[in-house]
């Protein structure tokens, strides 16, 4: 502390300015003042425009030519968060823009963007490094994931590295570049073998383009080390396992933001056997529907008060074989719910109705359901727990290849 008090005291020089003046300058009076002088209000615009889109100027927000303070974010979600994307996906939205469909016609346009004001009518390409409009061509629009790994890729084949080494390269860059994509979208299964085939290459020794004998499958080096592989990741897996997750979610979470969009722009009633692919289904929504049989396979209703539950195709009997009905469908309405079945006034069941309908042994274990006297929502539960803890990646393998659920709750961090 006492060097820097030291250097940085004055000694009170008695010649300092016969001293500076004897020093030339470098910047003059005409230009000094212009330097100094106060900002336009043209000029703060000009530097405001030439700042990208999505990003913040600052800890001021101007909306519609006003200034307001300090924005401190205190609910939702933020940037960064995995469901973010689906909210700029679904409702275009951003700070000063807008774009429109194809199809829209030119009057329409003019006329949103004079309600708007200072909205314009503009596209970008990607939000948070995601694309945000996807065409036909799946594989033409994820084509830079590709080009990102095979970059890596080629970075490192020129250096010596040890097995291990190339290992932890492809568990923690290769493969991890891919995370943030894949719990957005349904990679195209050939990008996924493109991107396979890459890793595989750079893990047997490939330098440039040379072909290297695989000695052991890329399959059997995806499986974890207790069953004698390295632990790579399946991408195809891997991509479903991350889009179930945010089905888990949106599925859980009903009263959520994300999940009451796509309530509203894809499907009605959030009945667990009914979400379908509607449509014209964003492509968002299409590849977490894609995933929903993981789902599916792995679990069973909880009965509350029966809104969500279909009688004849959930899964909500205790009743460890299928967990459905199986008493042939009755002629019970246009759409049978569980909650018909149930009285509100005594919240308990409709005895007389269950008999009518089931079977008797299966009347007698609708009857043997417990009811909450509240009547609660119904809930997702995971129906088979007897199996010791497994990989992730491995339980979805099983549901997609051999039609097992093996301690699904261990993949969506469920306690």
């Amino acid at each position: 502390m006492a060097y820097f008090e030291k250097i940085y005291t004055t000694t009170y020089p008695i010649r300092i300015n016969d001293i500076t003046g004897s020093i030339p300058r470098h910047v003059t009076e005409k230009m000094n003042s212009k330097l100094t002088k106060t900002f336009t209000r043209e000029e703060v615009l000009k530097a405001l425009h030439q700042i990208h889109p999505t990003k913040a100027p600052g800890p001021d927000v101007i909306i519609n030519g006003e200034t307001f303070g300090h924005i401190t974010p205190t609910r939702g979600i933020r940037q960064g968060d995995p469901l973010s994307p689906y909210l700029f996906l679904l409702c275009a939205e951003d700070k000063s823009s807008v774009f429109f469909s194809p199809n829209a016609p030119q009057e329409t346009k003019e006329c949103i963007l004079r309600l708007l004001g200072l909205m314009q009518d503009s596209r970008y390409n990607k939000y948070l490094g995601l694309p945000s409009i996807i065409g036909k061509s799946k594989t033409q629009v994820f084509a830079e994931i590709k080009d990102r790994v095979a970059k890596k890729l080629a970075g490192w084949k020129g250096k010596l590295l040890s097995i291990g080494g190339r290992e932890i390269l492809i568990k923690a860059v290769a493969q991890t570049v891919l995370t943030y994509t894949m719990s957005c979208f349904q990679l195209p299964k050939t990008l996924c073998i493109d991107l396979e085939n890459m890793m595989c290459n750079f893990w047997w020794g490939q330098k440039d383009k040379e072909h290297k004998i695989a000695w052991v499958s890329w399959k059997k080096m995806c499986k974890s080390k207790l069953h004698g592989g390295i632990g790579f990741r399946d991408l195809q897996v891997f991509n479903l396992a991350m889009l179930a997750k945010q089905g888990w979610r949106i599925l859980t979470n009903p009263d959520s933001l994300v999940a009451r969009v796509f309530k509203a722009s894809t499907f009605h009633m959030m009945i667990f056997s009914t979400l379908k692919k509607a449509v014209a289904p964003s492509y968002a929504w299409q590849s977490i529907h894609n995933s929903l049989e993981v789902i599916r396979k792995g679990t069973r209703w909880r009965v509350g008060n029966g809104r969500k539950i279909h009688i004849w195709e959930d899964k909500w009997l205790p009743t460890p074989t299928t967990f459905k009905v199986i008493s042939p469908p009755s002629d019970f309405g246009d759409f049978p719910i569980v909650s018909s079945l149930i009285d509100e006034d005594t919240k308990w069941w409709k005895a007389d109705i269950v008999y009518s309908l089931f079977l008797p042994f299966e009347a007698n274990t609708i009857l043997s359901i417990p009811l909450s006297y509240n009547l609660p929502e119904d809930s997702l539960i995971w129906t088979d727990l007897s199996h010791p803890i497994r990989d992730p990646v491995d339980i979805v393998l099983d549901i997609i290849v051999r039609g097992n659920s093996h301690d699904m709750e261990i993949l969506f961090a469920i306690a």
